[in-house]
């Protein structure tokens, strides 16, 4: 089945606030869909707008986050593909891609301005975080993120 919906969003993670300057600890936002399933803001595309320009839209619509607070890593580009209820005629399914960019939060003191898509966030450590997620694939793609969060030379 080839792909049939799309999403774009961010990863997006602060540094922990009161974390020593020495040991940065990175905390990962999860939103919690009115559905009950949480992930990272994302969503579909409108018009003609790239993955990335979705993903930005996005992020500011569900978690009220512009590009200007964001410093997006566009060489951490990662994709989940799953099966969805289809839009069209809700008694098939689909299969959905949805790509995610690896973004940190410039202010981690910004506060999160949640849509009505969602009814609760969290920031949540890795550990924490993968415990939250519900599915496989976005456990090991918070896992993948902190593993190149813990690579970066720059903060």
């Amino acid at each position: 089945m080839g792909i049939k919906e799309q999403a774009f969003g961010f990863i997006v993670f602060r540094w922990k606030q009161g974390a020593a300057a020495a040991s940065k600890v990175p905390e990962f936002l999860l939103l919690k869909a009115v559905e009950g399933h949480w992930s990272p803001p994302k969503g579909h595309p409108e018009g003609n707008e790239t993955g990335l320009e979705s993903a930005y839209r996005e992020t500011e619509e569900e978690a009220g986050y512009k590009k200007h607070q964001l410093k997006v890593y566009e060489d951490f580009e990662r994709h989940l593909h799953y099966d969805v209820r289809s839009r069209v005629d809700p008694t098939s399914t689909v299969r959905k891609r949805s790509s995610y960019w690896l973004a940190r939060l410039l202010n981690p003191a910004d506060p999160v301005l949640i849509s009505d898509e969602h009814t609760i966030f969290v920031w949540q450590e890795l550990a924490d975080a993968i415990k939250t997620a519900q599915f496989e694939d976005l456990q090991a793609l918070l896992t993948d993120s902190a593993d190149f969060i813990s690579k970066l030379e720059e903060s």
